[in-house]
């Protein structure tokens, strides 16, 4: 080979030169290019050593980290990066090697900010002899896009809180929450309706509203859904009868309102139903109390001015009675007197009828009641030829009541049960048994007679209510019976089969307090109890009453058993009348005018005198037991107008008549 002249050489370093420098100039080019590229992205480009210290990165990254490129290179992620721990991240670098890339979102917190970012990244490991020398990615912030699908992920939720908390609120509501179309018909209906009408929301889907309405509301119905949604009426509510699913008619108030789209325009109806069945009930319930005491006042008036009629028409017929010349003059007193005491038990039906609740409460034992009721129908019921069984437990518990009241309930009860036997056969049998348990004391009066019909049975307690003939009766026992047992506490129960005979029972719960009390004195209109005028023959009694005509009449009766009697017409002549002649009995008005009975048995007390004589008040109206007690604490008793005069001779016998050694 030859050799090169130096001058050939010098030419050929020469040309070398030049094209290092070409080579050189097109590489600086290329990288120059290279950055403007990845520079102009949109992306982090980035190239890491294994350890994740930045060897390459372009201008998203430097702004993304806020450090110069010159900044960058060089430093590890972890200096710019709060998460994720990069420690995890070079763990995962051999999974990344034998998959060969990754891809997916990363979120991460930069040290130079608070808040979160979320990144789409790639990566690929640079290899070299099976090793990763370097991995090269990009990362998209999608932040924004994240961000949006959270809020809208929270907005979504949020919604469905929502309409959860609506169904839950439309779904505990006390009304039926519906929706309907234009033309009436369903289209949504809330869960309350499966309890107020007893069917399920689906089963009235597509369903008219008037379905169900009772016939006669039916037409009313439809007639206001239409002519409210096309604007003729502006009536919101409406109230109307709709069937339930086991046949009951309920009372349903319905307010209405109007739904529209955005052009204003109407697309149907949202309504508001609620049952007012109960609430109608005891708005009739309550008039119908309100009634009944208006009238119970009126009544009050009328039986106290009825009381001194009957009784003189009770006393006159007792006389005739006694004196009748023959058997036909006898029965026709006999007829006055039964129809006076018929009167008479109407009379105190009224004044029990129009009693205010609650009043004079005692402890009582029942069987002494019935007995006492037995006692006052007997004669009548041996007239009837009805035999009477008593069946009666001797350890009862005694109850909390009215004595006068509960006497009147078992009478009225007693002749109930005497006259559904008297149609059926000649005779019968009566049985009354008295037994407690379960802290209730339970009267049962049980009749052989005919029985009740069964569409009677809903009606029998109902006031005015009979199936006697005409003249027969009033049709108010069962009701006063009723009305009497529930301001106990108690109930009566019937039972009855037709053809059979029916079984009343009444029960009251026992007295919780065992003691007992003084009862109130019972009624004596009914007393068919002979004269017993032997001890009374020659005894003086003063009679004070504001009625001429119970004064007469009570003077001439006892006049006619042996007494001496004087008659005044006030307690200041009563006063007047003593001061010049004592006398051992004062038969006296309770509610005289001017001066009362009662303060003049204080006014006589007051005076002091040894030999004050015994007071026996009369009146018409219903005494409280704590009255009662505190005129026998006086050492008064009490007689209920209207009376027979044998029952006030009785009553005049016991109070007279010599006292056995050692009573009190």
């Amino acid at each position: 080979m030859l050799a090169m002249s130096e001058v050939e050489q010098k030419e050929l370093s020469a040309s070398s030169a030049g094209q290092l420098d070409q080579l050189v100039e097109v590489i600086s080019r290329s990288q120059h290019r290279y950055r403007e590229l990845i520079d102009n992205l949109d992306l982090a480009v980035f190239t890491l050593s294994p350890n994740g210290e930045v060897l390459v990165a372009n201008r998203v990254l430097s702004e993304l980290f806020g450090a110069g490129f010159h900044e960058l290179i060089g430093r590890h992620l972890s200096e710019f990066l709060a998460e994720p721990d990069m420690q995890q991240a070079k763990n995962r670098l051999p999974e990344l090697i034998a998959r060969g890339w990754w891809s997916g979102n990363i979120s991460v917190r930069l040290k130079n900010e608070s808040r979160i970012r979320h990144f789409s990244c790639w990566f690929q490991p640079i290899l070299g002899e099976g090793q990763a020398t370097s991995v090269i990615g990009w990362a998209r912030d999608v932040t924004v896009q994240a961000d949006s699908a959270t809020e809208r992920h929270e907005i979504e939720r949020r919604l469905r809180q929502e309409q959860e908390f609506v169904r839950r609120l439309i779904d505990s509501h006390p009304d039926v929450i519906s929706m309907l179309d234009c033309q009436g018909r369903f289209l949504y209906a809330s869960r309350r309706l499966k309890d107020v009408m007893g069917r399920e929301p689906a089963d009235y889907a597509g369903v008219p509203v008037e379905n169900n309405v009772h016939p006669d509301d039916k037409d009313r119905v439809a007639k206001h859904f239409r002519d409210f949604v096309s604007g003729k009426s502006n009536e919101s509510s409406l109230e109307f009868r709709a069937q339930h699913a086991d046949g009951t008619w309920r009372t349903l108030r319905v307010t209405i309102g109007l739904m529209c789209d955005d052009s204003n325009k109407v697309t149907g109806m949202v309504a508001s139903t609620r049952d007012i069945t109960e609430a109608r009930l005891a708005e009739n319930q309550l008039s119908q109390k309100e009634t009944l005491a208006a009238m119970g006042q009126m009544l009050a008036g009328a039986a106290h001015e009825l009381n001194n009629p009957l009784t003189a028409i009770l006393g006159v017929a007792d006389l005739l009675r006694e004196r009748a010349a023959d058997d036909l003059t006898r029965r026709h007193a006999e007829l006055v007197l039964q129809q006076a005491r018929r009167a008479a038990s109407i009379v105190q039906n009224l004044v029990t009828f129009s009693r205010p609740a609650g009043q004079g409460f005692s402890k009582l034992h029942l069987d002494e009641i019935v007995r006492g009721a037995f006692a006052r129908q007997q004669a009548s019921l041996s007239q009837q030829d009805i035999r009477v069984e008593f069946d009666l437990d001797p350890n009862l518990p005694p109850v909390d009541g009215d004595a006068k009241l509960l006497a009147q309930v078992f009478e009225n009860i007693i002749i109930n049960a005497s006259q559904a036997i008297s149609p059926a056969h000649s005779g019968g049998l009566l049985k009354i048994a008295i037994a407690s348990a379960d802290n209730l004391v339970r009267v049962s009066v049980t009749d052989d007679g005919a029985g009740i019909q069964p569409e009677n049975m809903p009606k029998l307690f109902d006031p005015f209510f009979t199936t006697k003939r005409p003249g027969g009766g009033a049709g108010l026992g069962l009701t006063i019976a009723m009305a009497v047992i529930k301001e106990h506490g108690g109930r009566i129960k019937v039972t009855s089969t037709p053809g059979a005979g029916a079984t009343f029972d009444v029960l009251l719960p026992s007295a919780k307090d065992q003691s007992q009390s003084p009862g109130c004195v019972p009624s004596s209109a009914h007393s068919s109890t002979p004269p017993a005028a032997s001890g009374l023959n020659g005894r003086t009694v003063l009679v004070v009453d504001d009625e001429e005509s119970i004064r007469e009449i009570v003077q001439e009766g006892l006049s006619a058993r042996g007494m001496i009697v004087r008659g005044v017409e006030s307690s200041e002549a009563a006063l007047a009348s003593l001061a010049a002649s004592s006398c051992e009995v004062v038969l006296c008005d309770f509610n005289l005018p001017g001066l009362s009975g009662e303060e003049l048995c204080e006014r006589l007390r007051e005076q002091g005198e040894a030999s004050s004589p015994l007071f026996v008040f009369m009146t018409g109206e219903l005494v409280d037991a704590e009255v009662v007690e505190r005129i026998q604490e006086k050492g008064a008793r009490v007689l209920q107008k209207p009376f027979a005069i044998s029952a006030l001779t009785n009553l005049l016998t016991e109070i007279l008549q010599p006292k056995p050694a050692g009573a009190k």
